[in-house]
């Protein structure tokens, strides 16, 4: 976990150790961010429970539940931050059509797809 009392708080939802890591390195080069990592969707909801977050980064494909039924309980229980959510897309062929942006998040929460060809690059 990443945190320094400093600005907005960002609660990021990744099971995704290294993903987590680089993401979080990245937003606490700016001085106005806190950002608090979890790995599972029971850690985020408590966390969210907890403390008033200015955004959630939350990743569909969690191990416990998917995103976007987190989204979904998240906002049930009164979070109002913007929810940013991603899943890795298949990369489009004649045989396996990739997902459109709706089927990576559900109503409140924002999508952000890419294609695993992609993932295998970071």
């Amino acid at each position: 976990m990443t945190g320094n009392n400093r600005g907005k708080k960002i609660l990021l939802v990744d099971d995704d150790q290294a993903l987590r890591s680089v993401l979080a390195e990245q937003l606490d080069l700016y001085d106005g961010f806190t950002t608090i990592q979890v790995g599972t969707a029971a850690e985020g909801l408590e966390k969210a429970k907890l403390a008033h977050y200015d955004a959630v980064l939350l990743d569909i494909g969690l191990p416990d539940m998917d995103g976007r039924e987190l989204c979904k309980l998240m906002r049930r229980q009164g979070v109002r931050a913007p929810v940013p959510s991603w899943g890795w897309n298949r990369v489009p062929t004649t045989t396996s059509p990739s997902h459109s942006a709706s089927t990576c998040c559900s109503p409140g929460c924002a999508p952000i797809c890419a294609s695993t060809s992609a993932a295998r690059t970071r």
